[in-house]
Protein backbone atom coordinates (compact mmCIF):
# COMPACT_ATOMS: atom_id res chain seq x y z
CA UNK A 1 0.00 0.00 0.00
CA UNK A 2 1.14 3.46 -1.11
CA UNK A 3 1.28 6.12 1.46
CA UNK A 4 0.10 9.55 0.83
CA UNK A 5 2.60 12.05 -0.45
CA UNK A 6 2.92 15.45 1.46
CA UNK A 7 4.52 18.23 1.73
CA UNK A 8 4.14 21.74 4.15
CA UNK A 9 2.53 23.23 1.61
CA UNK A 10 1.65 22.49 -2.38
CA UNK A 11 5.38 23.45 -3.42
CA UNK A 12 6.51 21.51 -1.12
CA UNK A 13 4.17 18.34 -2.02
CA UNK A 14 4.73 18.69 -5.44
CA UNK A 15 8.53 17.69 -4.67
CA UNK A 16 7.07 15.31 -2.45
CA UNK A 17 5.00 13.85 -5.80
CA UNK A 18 8.32 14.01 -7.72
CA UNK A 19 10.51 11.82 -5.56
CA UNK A 20 7.80 9.33 -5.67
CA UNK A 21 7.99 8.95 -9.47
CA UNK A 22 11.32 7.03 -8.34
CA UNK A 23 10.57 5.32 -5.01
CA UNK A 24 6.87 4.61 -5.88
CA UNK A 25 6.96 3.69 -9.76
CA UNK A 26 10.56 2.68 -10.09
CA UNK A 27 11.04 5.50 -12.88
CA UNK A 28 13.80 8.18 -13.49
CA UNK A 29 12.58 11.64 -14.56
CA UNK A 30 14.75 13.81 -16.05
CA UNK A 31 12.52 16.51 -17.31
CA UNK A 32 10.22 18.80 -15.08
CA UNK A 33 7.33 21.33 -15.48
CA UNK A 34 7.38 24.59 -13.76
CA UNK A 35 3.95 26.25 -13.13
CA UNK A 36 2.85 28.82 -10.81
CA UNK A 37 1.64 27.79 -7.64
CA UNK A 38 -0.59 30.94 -7.11
CA UNK A 39 -3.00 30.22 -9.34
CA UNK A 40 -4.28 26.50 -10.76
CA UNK A 41 -5.01 26.69 -14.31
CA UNK A 42 -1.96 26.71 -15.57
CA UNK A 43 -0.16 23.36 -13.27
CA UNK A 44 -3.57 21.67 -14.66
CA UNK A 45 -3.60 22.35 -18.07
CA UNK A 46 0.11 20.81 -18.07
CA UNK A 47 -0.84 17.60 -16.56
CA UNK A 48 -1.18 16.08 -20.46
CA UNK A 49 2.29 17.31 -21.08
CA UNK A 50 3.62 15.83 -18.04
CA UNK A 51 2.08 12.82 -19.50
CA UNK A 52 4.09 12.90 -22.79
CA UNK A 53 7.42 13.88 -21.64
CA UNK A 54 7.30 11.47 -18.17
CA UNK A 55 7.73 14.55 -16.11
CA UNK A 56 6.77 15.88 -13.13
CA UNK A 57 4.79 19.28 -12.19
CA UNK A 58 6.62 21.31 -9.74
CA UNK A 59 5.52 24.90 -8.38
CA UNK A 60 7.14 28.18 -7.89
CA UNK A 61 5.87 31.35 -6.93
CA UNK A 62 5.30 33.55 -9.91
CA UNK A 63 8.42 36.27 -9.05
CA UNK A 64 10.80 34.00 -7.32
CA UNK A 65 11.60 30.35 -7.34
CA UNK A 66 10.10 28.30 -4.75
CA UNK A 67 12.99 26.82 -2.54
CA UNK A 68 11.81 23.62 -2.45
CA UNK A 69 11.79 23.01 -6.30
CA UNK A 70 15.09 24.76 -6.95
CA UNK A 71 16.58 22.18 -4.29
CA UNK A 72 15.06 19.23 -6.35
CA UNK A 73 16.20 20.58 -9.56
CA UNK A 74 19.78 20.94 -7.87
CA UNK A 75 19.52 17.65 -6.50
CA UNK A 76 18.78 15.51 -9.97
CA UNK A 77 19.73 14.88 -13.12
CA UNK A 78 17.05 17.60 -14.27
CA UNK A 79 17.92 18.10 -17.91
CA UNK A 80 14.51 19.40 -19.52
CA UNK A 81 12.64 22.27 -17.93
CA UNK A 82 9.14 23.34 -19.45
CA UNK A 83 7.78 26.17 -18.44
CA UNK A 84 4.14 27.27 -18.39
CA UNK A 85 1.63 29.82 -18.48
CA UNK A 86 3.60 32.82 -20.03
CA UNK A 87 5.26 35.43 -17.88
CA UNK A 88 2.61 36.59 -16.23
CA UNK A 89 2.54 33.22 -14.02
CA UNK A 90 6.45 32.33 -14.24
CA UNK A 91 8.41 35.60 -14.49
CA UNK A 92 11.79 36.08 -16.32
CA UNK A 93 13.06 36.37 -13.43
CA UNK A 94 12.57 32.64 -12.48
CA UNK A 95 13.27 31.72 -15.54
CA UNK A 96 16.98 33.60 -15.22
CA UNK A 97 17.28 31.52 -12.09
CA UNK A 98 16.44 28.37 -13.73
CA UNK A 99 19.36 29.03 -16.75
CA UNK A 100 21.56 29.52 -13.62
CA UNK A 101 20.74 26.29 -11.73
CA UNK A 102 23.92 23.79 -11.92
Amino acid sequence: MCQGLAGENRYETTVEVAKGYKTVLKEDIDTVIIASGEDYPDSLASSPIATVNKAAILLTKSDKLNKYTKEYIENNDIKNIIIVGGENSVSKNVENELRNLN
